[in-house]
């Protein structure tokens, strides 16, 4: 059963095959008058759901983040973003292949 925030659980979905069931982490834990966890926000990739507990399934694992990261601090030393060598002659090459077809057009 699903027991705390940054258990790690299968969401379950429309298809038959759970292979393809969303993995998600659980923030919070919704709660009813009666104490008992009914339903739980979980972070699904970069997006937030909420799904009542009878559709989630737990994996054992855990994830080691204490706390959600609502959003990361940028570095303001980074270094700039330089592409790859590869990634800027297949960008020249194709811009060529394509004026060669325009041109033969």
């Amino acid at each position: 059963m699903v027991t705390k925030c940054g258990d790690v659980i299968l969401i379950r979905g429309d298809e038959r095959n759970r292979g393809k069931w969303k993995i998600g982490i659980i923030e919070p834990l919704f709660e009813g008058r009666d104490g008992i966890a009914r339903g739980a926000r979980l972070q699904a990739g970069k997006s937030y759901l909420e799904r009542p507990i009878q559709h989630l399934y737990l994996l054992e694992l855990s994830c080691d983040r204490s706390q959600p990261q609502e959003g990361a601090a940028l570095d303001v030393d980074a270094p700039e973003f330089k592409p790859r060598a590869a990634a800027t002659r297949a960008r020249r090459r194709i811009a060529e292949i394509v004026q060669d077809e325009l041109k033969e057009d």
